[in-house]
């Protein structure tokens, strides 16, 4: 990364008054691509192959320093060393299954049959509420910072007259995006590797469950350019999966790509060791594409997951899990998802067939 940086540099030389036509390709790495680490290494790649606006230079150099490059492009000013940002989310959504209930048939199992109780049964419907929280970063060198998140909300169904409560807290290091409670440390080693260590944890109370997991993980990263504008963020980890009845080990592998067009895709994959009578996911298979229409992030995403290991009364229980979404940005603050979710069991009363809807509301800065 520093042989990049000192050759993005170079295009402070001359750079006073004047400023140069930036170009179309330069405006993919930040519009295309939600990591930021990849955003940026796109930036200083294609530095060298297109003239940049005296304005992303300005950028470029403020991004570098977020990353814990200090100097940036040279330009002068420095930033925070730790910093905190509170916010409010606002929350409206679909909610298949508000208070944590069973499916509304019978449990069929070896020719006998059992109907659950009434009170215990799942209710659907929209929930309205709010989140608060606080996110932030703390650089402690060289290309290394660490990022946390802590989060509560709550949901709550005004059909139903009962809610969701969420409460989400963790410290570490990582190199993904954290969602509710987490904290990542993102650590530059040298020649374009990077190793980050990841944790998060996460409670959520509905009227009849309350469900608590969380993870810790270390993953080897690496950068590269493929092609010409075509750059990657390539990582490979290891896992320790944490939920109320059970830990799992796990391996993940990933890869992010800037594609030439501008599009952006995600694939993710896990594997996951077996546990004796307990339903866990031993593979799992994701990808996303996002691509501008009309102007605005279009993403669609797939996933396929399958989980095995279970009994139930003696009975072997295994699933698998197929989705689809899309979501698009409708305006700057205002995301609408939409999509599909078939889980087929071995055991019928778990079976899955349903759309879900949501509206993501940006979060309010406090």
């Amino acid at each position: 990364m520093l042989n990049t940086v000192l050759r993005a540099g170079m295009l402070l030389c001359g750079v006073s008054a004047a400023i140069f036509a930036a170009t179309r390709s330069d405006a993919n790495c930040l519009v295309s691509s939600p990591n930021e680490r990849l955003s940026n290494f796109c930036m200083l790649e294609r530095s060298d192959k297109a003239a940049l606006s005296l304005r992303t230079v300005q950028v470029l150099d403020y991004r570098l320093k977020r990353e814990g490059f200090s100097t940036g492009l040279g330009l002068k000013g420095r930033i925070k060393q730790t910093t905190f940002q509170p916010y409010l989310s606002p929350i409206l959504k679909y909610s298949s299954n508000i208070n944590g209930g069973n499916p509304e048939k019978p449990l069929v199992l070896g020719g006998n049959s059992f109907t659950g109780q009434p009170h215990l049964i799942k209710k659907k419907g929209v929930v309205i509420g709010a989140g608060i929280g606080t996110s932030g970063r703390s650089l402690y060198g060289r290309g290394k910072y660490f990022n946390m998140n802590i989060d509560a909300s709550y949901a709550h169904s005004p059909a139903h007259h009962i809610g969701i409560a969420t409460l989400s807290a963790s410290a570490s290091a990582c190199a993904s995006a954290c969602a509710c409670a987490c904290a990542c440390a993102k650590n530059y080693l040298k020649d374009l590797w990077h190793l980050d260590v990841c944790g998060s944890t996460q409670r959520t109370h509905k009227d009849i469950t309350d469900q608590n997991s969380g993870h810790f993980s270390v993953s080897a990263v690496r950068l590269y350019t493929s092609a010409p504008f075509t750059h990657h963020h390539a990582a490979v980890g290891v896992k320790r999966y944490f939920a109320n009845s059970y830990i799992q080990n796990q391996l993940t592998f990933g890869i992010e790509t800037i594609h030439n067009s501008g599009l952006f895709s995600k694939i993710s994959a896990t594997l996951g060791e077996a546990l004796e009578n307990k339903l866990v996911t031993r593979k799992s298979l994701s990808g996303s594409l996002r691509m501008q229409a009309w102007g605005k992030p279009l993403t669609t995403s797939a996933g396929y997951s399958a989980a095995k290991g279970g009994k139930l009364f003696g009975v072997d229980w295994d699933e698998k899990t197929t989705s689809l979404n899309v979501t698009y940005q409708l305006f700057s603050s205002v995301t609408i998802g939409v999509g599909y979710t078939i889980t087929d069991s071995t055991i019928d009363y778990y079976d899955v067939s349903e759309p879900n809807f949501k509206l993501r509301l940006t979060a309010i800065k406090l």
